[in-house]
């Protein structure tokens, strides 16, 4: 639904009508965020820690390095990035604002029980 923005605003429709008062959790700078106030839907921006961006705001596709970032110190300074300044670094090293609400790890990332754990102690610890 990203790339797609009948898509995008289609999903919003459905999940207005089926789901009211719901709040979706989407890719920060993605269309269904942009599209989803004018369609009364609340969406939580959200950022994948544990995925590449390219320098437009777009996924690394996972068949292309730098797609998926199992490296723990390296998923925590992510999440110290987006969390003190609202950037995140792209592929290329170049930082993306994003204003995030949410921040995902993918249950199919190697490494990801001992990701969160960490991600989790240092949220923690950062109150």
């Amino acid at each position: 639904s990203e790339n797609d923005p009948d898509l995008a605003s289609r999903y919003l429709e459905v999940c207005k009508r089926w789901w009211p008062g719901c709040v979706i959790y989407a890719r920060a700078g993605g269309r269904v965020v942009a599209r989803s106030s004018r369609a009364g839907v609340t969406a939580w921006p959200e950022v994948f820690a544990d995925r590449g961006y390219n320098n437009d705001g777009t996924l690394v596709p996972r068949d292309e390095p730098w797609a998926v970032i199992n490296d723990v110190t390296t998923v925590l300074e992510r999440v110290r990035l987006v969390k003190s300044s609202g950037q995140l670094s792209a592929r290329s090293g170049r930082l993306l604002p994003f204003s995030a609400r949410t921040i995902c790890l993918h249950s199919d990332t190697e490494n990801a029980p001992v990701l969160a754990r960490n991600v989790r102690r240092m949220l923690e610890r950062a109150g």
